[in-house]
């Protein structure tokens, strides 16, 4: 199993979720991108969409050629989990047929190679659109709550200016909060925000808010309860200890409804 190489530079080094059963493709896709960049790569689409969740990625790239019955699903399925992060997702053809690259883009996909020329044009496809993305978004778009900040560029959440580590999922959930303090937020707003079409349950958003608040438990602003509707992101005066409490009770809440229903 590879390891992440080590960033070289100033930048932090561009992470690639590759999505492919093909050993080969894997190799050839780590040896062009080099040791200043990092391949991540999952033989299914269902494994692609549970690690982007879990990590962070810069783009995700799919071997159409894999899946030729259901390209245009999955590219909708993939597009529908990354789009939240800005992530582009790029197919890969052998070129033979022009029906795979139409089913991608109808499914999402923002742009496909030719696997004969992945050698000339892959680097410089991925460094565009990469771009482009950076430029669309706000650099300097840091949300900062008291002693929180989610910086929307990096994909970084600090408190008080140290670093917390959390999952891409976490992540969203936070940004979405950060965006609408003060403001009382029904379960279905967050689960539209956060899961997009997917199929989420109500007490999901409950064990998640479990989980995030344990993240954040030195910040000032936490998700607090408003018990019948929803949360509410505001300052936590009470201290770390009552938001454990509170979070157990959720916690207990969420296993009583589960175990009832």
């Amino acid at each position: 199993m590879s390891q992440e190489n080590s960033d070289t530079g100033a930048h932090k080094p561009t992470r690639i979720l590759l999505v492919s059963p093909s050993p080969h493709l894997e190799n050839k896709t780590k040896t062009l991108m080099g040791p200043t960049h990092f391949v991540k790569a999952v033989a299914t689409p269902e494994q692609a969409i549970h690690t982007f969740n879990q990590e962070n990625f810069h783009a995700i790239v799919l071997d159409l050629d894999a899946f030729p019955l259901q390209v245009q699903s999955i590219c909708q399925k993939l597009k529908s989990s990354i789009e939240q992060k800005g992530a582009p997702l790029i197919g890969l053809t052998d070129g033979q047929n022009d029906q795979p690259k139409i089913e991608a883009l109808v499914g999402g996909a923002d742009d496909f190679i030719e696997k004969g020329q992945l050698q000339s044009e892959f680097l410089v496809r991925l460094t565009a659109r990469l771009e482009k993305i950076r430029n669309e978004r706000d650099p300097n778009q840091i949300l900062t709550c008291g002693n929180l900040e989610v910086d929307q560029d990096k994909y970084e959440v600090r408190i008080n200016g140290n670093p917390v580590k959390i999952t891409a999922l976490q992540f969203r959930m936070l940004s979405y909060f950060a965006k609408n303090p003060n403001r009382v937020l029904k379960r279905e707003e967050i689960i539209k925000a956060v899961w997009k079409d997917a199929f989420v349950l109500e007490r999901t958003v409950d064990v998640h808010i479990v989980g995030l608040r344990k993240k954040l438990k030195l910040s000032s602003h936490v998700p607090d309860t408003v018990y019948g509707v929803g949360y509410i992101f505001k300052p936590q005066a009470a201290g770390p200890d009552s938001l454990l409490k509170n979070s157990i009770l959720d916690s207990d809440k969420a296993i009583t409804q589960k175990s009832s229903s």
